[in-house]
């Protein structure tokens, strides 16, 4: 692997805080932490921003990373529809709803969460299940054998 420069513009500087927030936010999806998928957010979002930008050519590099991070900002269902026409290799639909479950818990982050006169409803844990109340509920789910994959 290249040396990286760690400045932001450096792919290489993506993937370090990629692995550095995937094992992060898998310890707390372990110790079923809420700030988890947040953090497995960041982590997928880092590495699809990393795929993105390794091949481009360092004359490049900074205006495109600026393009990217205006374009596309933290929204993973962007990046990773982004990802899939340049980059996939493969057929990658299986994961098209892990990416959006991982991309609703970003909204954990800001205001207007949970919508207004809803409760919530929280499910993280080694496989994917459905959290259900008896009342109208924003339901956030993670299951972390999904974001392994």
């Amino acid at each position: 692997m290249p040396q990286g420069t760690g400045r932001s513009e450096d792919p290489y500087h993506f993937l370090d805080l990629a692995f550095g927030y995937y094992m992060t936010g898998r310890f707390a999806v372990l110790n079923r932490l809420y700030v988890g998928p947040n953090l497995m957010h960041h982590a997928v979002e880092l590495l699809i921003k990393f795929s993105l930008l390794k091949d481009v050519p360092e004359a490049q590099r900074s205006t495109e990373t600026a393009r990217i991070g205006q374009t596309y900002k933290h929204n993973l269902n962007k990046l990773w529809k982004l990802y899939k026409q340049r980059i996939a290799p493969a057929d990658l639909s299986r994961f098209d709803q892990v990416i959006a479950d991982l991309d609703r818990w970003e909204k954990v982050r800001y205001g207007g969460f949970p919508t207004l006169g809803m409760g919530v409803a929280k499910a993280i844990g080694p496989v994917r299940a459905p959290a259900s109340t008896s009342r109208p509920t924003d339901v956030y789910v993670l299951g972390w054998d999904d974001v392994d994959d």
